[in-house]
């Protein structure tokens, strides 16, 4: 079933899969990769331009404002703006939409009708990370956007790349270019369901757009390691805030009168 209004690609895909199993099997079940303590923070991807490097899990951001690659944590909300800082300070950059696809596709990305874009074309390798055709609940991509939130970094271990990263589809929608005039969001949030895949980009909301659906990955020509492991240096994520009590401040209101925490 192909469900929803799906682009011509998104047909031809169906097609060519179809051509390639005629027999139209079930899709054997996502090969889970449980997360363990030795996996490295990026993995190797290979792009029609070169090797790359791709962070392994999405970003958190330690207290000096650097992106950091680690399991079993809150990534981190942000928006283009303060992904390209995290990203930057971290020695790191934002991934081009080539190097983000070519890593959740599994295949080089080709941008076939020349446009500068490679989403808008035929699907090279896998519309999913984990495979050709959805798989429910293999991703954190079935909840209600309004209410639901993100889950852990790699905690869906059914949901990685061949090549070993975990959350491309689903979870928080991703960051990505190093041009603002080309900054969009890409593999869906955790209430996209199956349009959470691949080839998924939008940018309807501009760069400085940042909540609970948005955070980021970040690329580099070398493998970085992080800058830390230790959790206990990570920034509070903003829902971590809820239910504490207000930090101290005092600041100058519009009349001039002083305005503090109390």
């Amino acid at each position: 079933l192909v469900s929803g209004a799906s682009s011509v690609s998104i047909i031809e895909y169906y097609i060519q899969k179809a051509i390639e199993a005629p027999t139209a099997a079930p899709a054997p079940a996502p090969v889970a990769k449980p997360v363990t303590p030795e996996m490295s923070p990026m993995i190797e991807v290979t792009t029609g331009k070169g090797k790359v490097f791709i962070d392994r899990f999405e970003a958190s951001v330690d207290q000096q404002g650097r992106a950091v690659s680690l399991p079993n944590v809150r990534p981190t909300q942000a928006s283009w703006f303060e992904a390209k800082a995290a990203c930057d300070k971290a020695g790191k950059r934002l991934c081009s939409e080539e190097e983000w696809a070519s890593a959740c596709t599994g295949t080089a990305a080709l941008d076939d009708n020349g446009n500068g874009w490679f989403n808008d074309d035929t699907i090279e390798g896998n519309r999913y990370p984990y495979g050709p055709f959805y798989e429910a609940g293999s991703c954190n991509d079935d909840q209600e956007t309004l209410t639901g939130s993100p889950v852990s970094t790699g905690m869906r271990a059914g949901c990685v790349s061949g090549g070993g990263a975990y959350d491309m589809a689903g979870n928080v929608a991703e960051w990505i270019e190093n041009d603002q005039t080309r900054a969009s969001l890409v593999g869906g949030n955790f209430g996209t369901g199956e349009g959470a895949a691949c080839n998924q980009r939008g940018t309807m909301f501009g760069p400085g757009l940042r909540n609970n659906t948005t955070g980021f990955r970040c690329c580099a020509e070398v493998a970085v390691p992080n800058a830390t492991v230790d959790t206990k240096e990570l920034a509070a994520a903003p829902g971590d805030m809820l239910g504490k009590p207000v930090p101290s401040f005092t600041i100058k209101a519009a009349d001039g009168k002083d305005v503090d925490d109390s």
